[in-house]
C-alpha cells in the first residue's frame, strides 16, 4: 500500500523551519566575523546569534531523503523519476541564476559577490555539478577558459549537489530491486557510511597495529575533496529513508522489523558523531525527535500546518535559491540607511524574499511544472 499522492502539510512545516534557519544565518550570521573576514552587514555582528542556523541544511537533507522514497514508491521506472526530478529542480534553478546575475551585475558594483557576475558560472549552477568535476572534464577536454574560477552563481548552490548524488544513488538501488530496496538501500549506506568513519579515523590514528597504506588514504580523501562529497551526509538523507519507512509502517499499521530498528539506532550514533560540538548534537537529536513526533503523534504538531508556514514550505526550494546573494546584497547596500530600526530590517529582507518566492512558486513554477508533466511525462 502506498501513500496517497498528496503533501504532507507537517513536512512543508518542516522546510519552512529548515529554511527560516539558513536564512537567519546567513543575513545575521555568516557573513560577518568570525565566520567571515570582514562583515558585510552595516550592524555587523551585533546580532551573531545564529550560527546554528546553518542546520538547517541537515534537515532539509533528512526531509529529501524521507521525500525522495516517498516519491520513488510512486513512480514507475527509473527514467520517470529523473524526468520528475529535473522537472522540479532546473526551471527554478535557471530563473534563480538569471535573477542572481542580473541583480549582481546590475547593483553589486563592490563585488561582494564576484563568482555572481560571470556568465560561464551559468554552466555548474544549471547542471548542479560541483565545479571541481567540471574543472577536472573542461581541463581533459583542453577547455581552459571555463577552469579558471569555475563556481556556483551562489555559494548555496552546494547543497544541491549532495541532494542530486543522493538521487542518483537511492534511484540506482530502487530501481535494481524494487522489493529489496529497503534491505538494500539501508544496508549498503550504513556500511559506506562505517568504511568512510573508520578511514577518517585511520588518518587521523598514531600507533595502530598495523600499517594501512598511506596512498589509499590520500586517494579516498582527495576523492572526498573532488566532488563526489555524498557520503558525509549520507547519514541525514538515511534517516530520512529510515523515517519513510516508520511513516510507512504506522500508516499500514505494520510492526516495524528489527533490522529497520536496528538501522536507526546504528544511524542516529553516525550523526551524533558527525559533530563533536554539544550544541550542534542537541539540535540533530531535536530534528530526530521532531519526525518521530510527526510518525507517531502527528496531532501535536498540527501547528506546522498553519497556512502561513506551509505557504513558506511550499515555496522553500525557490526561496533557498535566490535568498543569500540577493538579501545579502540588500542589506550592504541599503541596510546602512536604517540601522535606527535594529533587526526590524533584515527581517523585512527575509519577509520580502518570502513574498517574491510564494508568488513564484503559485503563479509560475507551478504552471511550468505542469506544462513540462503534459509535454514530458506521457506514458
Amino acid at each position: 500500500m502506498t501513500i496517497p499522492k498528496s503533501r504532507i502539510g507537517i513536512l512543508d512545516g518542516f522546510r519552512a523551519v529548515a529554511i527560516l534557519s539558513v536564512m537567519f544565518f546567513h543575513f545575521f550570521s555568516r557573513w560577518t566575523p568570525p565566520t567571515n573576514s570582514v562583515s558585510l552587514y552595516p550592524y555587523a555582528g551585533a546580532y551573531n546569534y545564529f550560527e546554528l542556523g546553518s542546520l538547517g541544511v541537515q534537515f532539509f537533507y533528512i526531509i529529501s531523503g524521507f521525500v525522495i522514497y516517498f516519491t520513488l514508491e510512486n513512480t514507475y521506472n527509473f527514467r520517470t523519476f529523473w524526468k520528475k526530478r529535473l522537472i522540479r529542480l532546473v526551471p527554478s534553478m535557471a530563473v534563480a541564476s538569471i535573477i542572481i546575475f542580473t541583480i549582481c551585475r546590475l547593483f553589486d558594483s563592490s563585488n561582494v559577490f564576484p563568482n555572481s557576475h560571470r556568465l560561464a558560472n551559468f554552466i555548474p549552477s544549471i547542471t548542479f555539478i560541483d565545479p571541481q568535476i567540471l574543472r577536472f572534464i573542461f581541463i581533459k577536454l583542453n577547455i581552459d577558459s571555463f577552469t579558471k574560477n569555475l563556481a556556483y552563481i551562489s555559494g548555496s548552490y552546494w547543497t544541491l549537489w549532495q541532494e542530486i548524488q543522493f538521487y542518483i544513488y537511492s534511484s540506482f538501488i530502487y530501481f535494481i530491486n524494487i522489493q529489496k530496496f529497503k534491505r538494500n538501500f539501508l544496508f549498503i549506506s550504513i556500511a559506506l557510511i562505517s568504511i568512510d568513519h573508520t578511514i577518517l579515523y585511520l588518518t587521523t590514528c598514531k600507533g595502530l597495529i598495523f600499517n594501512f597504506p598511506p596512498e589509499f588514504l590520500r586517494a579516498y580523501l582527495k576523492l572526498n575533496k573532488s566532488g563526489l562529497s555524498l557520503i558525509p551526509h549520507l547519514p541525514f538523507f538515511s534517516i530520512g529513508v529510515l523515517f519513510y519507512i516508520l511513516f510507512r509502517d504506522k500508516r499500514n499499521k505494520s510492526r516495524t522489523s528489527l533490522p529497520v530498528k536496528i538501522a536507526f539506532w546504528i544511524l542516529l550514533i553516525f550523526i551524533a558523531h558527525s559533530d563533536d560540538v554539544w550544541t550542534t548534537k542537541m539540535v540533530y537529536f531535536g530534528m530526530v525527535a521532531a519526525f518521530l513526533v510527526f510518525i507517531y503523534f502527528p496531532d501535536k504538531l498540527s501547528f506546522f500546518e498553519n497556512s502561513i508556514l506551509a505557504g513558506i514550505g511550499e515555496c522553500s526550494y525557490f526561496l533557498y535559491l535566490i535568498h543569500e546573494n540577493t538579501g545579502v546584497l540588500i542589506i550592504n547596500s541599503l541596510g546602512k540607511h536604517f540601522l535606527y530600526l535594529g533587526p526590524i530590517f533584515p527581517l523585512g529582507v527575509i519577509l520580502l524574499l518570502i513574498l517574491i518566492s510564494i508568488f513564484y512558486t503559485k503563479r509560475l513554477e507551478f504552471k511550468i511544472s505542469n506544462w513540462l508533466k503534459k509535454q514530458l511525462l506521457r506514458e
